[in-house]
Order: structure tokens, then C-alpha cells, then sequence
């Protein structure tokens, strides 16, 4: 995935500050752990309906620097909802900013108002 990313940034002349790392359940748990291995700061990184993996501190990480958005739906019933307070807490002790999301209603998928603050992130954060 380094690679991949690494490529992709030379081709488009882009740098990891302006790469967005997102993923969805396990997609998600897969952008942090890359996130936190890389140790760079990126554009930003978006959790939809996951988690972070291992919960290890991060007070020389780059990473750290990286605002992120932790969206979830409280009735998730694939990764439980407790994840998103995990997640929130985990993150915000490490120092990110966070813009932190609990979906009423909503259960394991990406749903419009998901989209919506996906978009309104990336937008804030170019």
C-alpha cells in the first residue's frame, strides 16, 4: 500500500498532506493501522463504521497530526457502536482533532448523511 500510494503521489505530484486515507469496517481499521505505519500527516482519514485496531500511544507520530473523522451508526450490528466511543476516546488522549459522528437510526452501511459528512470533511480539509 505504501508503494501503491507512493506511486500515486509521484504520478499526480501530490504529497501525503494532500492523500485523504478513508475507509469503511474493515477498509477503516485498515486506513489506521496504514496511517499510524506510514507516520505522516495526511490530508485527512475518515473511519466509517470502524475501528482502531491496536490502541498503542502515538506521542511520536506524525499521524497524530492528521484530522480525522470517526463516523457510526448506533445500530450497527457488525461492529458495535461501542467501537465509536473507543475510537473517539483513543484518538482525542493521542492529541487528533477529531470531528466524531453517532448515526441515530442507522446501522452497518454508508448511508447519504454519511456521505454528506464525508464531503463536507474533505472539502474542509483540502
Amino acid at each position: 500500500l505504501e508503494e501503491y500510494i507512493n506511486n500515486l503521489c509521484l504520478i499526480n505530484n501530490l504529497s501525503y498532506q494532500d492523500c485523504f486515507l478513508i475507509g469503511f469496517s474493515q477498509g477503516a481499521m485498515i486506513a489506521c493501522e496504514l496511517g499510524k505505519f506510514l507516520k505522516k500527516k495526511f490530508a485527512g482519514c475518515v473511519l466509517l463504521s470502524g475501528r482502531f485496531l491496536s490502541l498503542q500511544n502515538l506521542n511520536i507520530n506524525f499521524f497524530i497530526n492528521t484530522p480525522l473523522l470517526i463516523a457510526h451508526g448506533d445500530k450497527d450490528d457488525v461492529v458495535d457502536p461501542k467501537y465509536f466511543e473507543e475510537a473517539c476516546q483513543y484518538a482525542e488522549s493521542n492529541g487528533f482533532t477529531v470531528e466524531k459522528h453517532l448515526l441515530a437510526g442507522e446501522g452497518h452501511t454508508i448511508s447519504s448523511k454519511t456521505l454528506e459528512l464525508v464531503q463536507f470533511f474533505i472539502k474542509k480539509n483540502v
